[in-house]
């Protein structure tokens, strides 16, 4: 298999589209693989919640999902590397960034 590098990419983050390629490839037989409409209303809920409370429940099905998926840390990991904004591994992300249920940066403070 050749590795496509677009033309776009800088020679410094050829690491990075690599290591990508290589996690994608780990989740390609995630538990969520094949649920991607299902998934888009998913993260659409989780997008339009506008307390902790309702952030929880829009994240209950798709986090019960992830629970027992053998690529949760592939997952995870993807979501930071690529900067992913949606539903990742059972939790809610914005730009690489996993949030809590406050809609904010895990660890960020009150």
């Amino acid at each position: 298999m050749s590795l496509f590098i677009p033309p776009h990419v800088a020679t410094r983050d050829l690491s990075r589209v690599v290591l990508a390629q290589d996690l994608t490839a780990g989740i390609a037989d995630a538990a969520c693989a094949g649920m991607a409409a299902q998934w888009s209303i998913w993260e659409h809920a989780y997008k339009q919640a506008r307390t902790p409370a309702q952030r929880s429940a829009a994240l209950a099905d798709p986090g019960t999902i992830c629970a027992t998926c053998t690529a949760h840390d592939d997952c995870a990991d993807l979501a930071e590397l690529t900067r992913y904004t949606g539903i990742a591994a059972g939790h809610p992300y914005n730009n690489g960034h996993r949030l809590d249920l406050r809609g904010r940066r895990s660890g960020s403070p009150g």
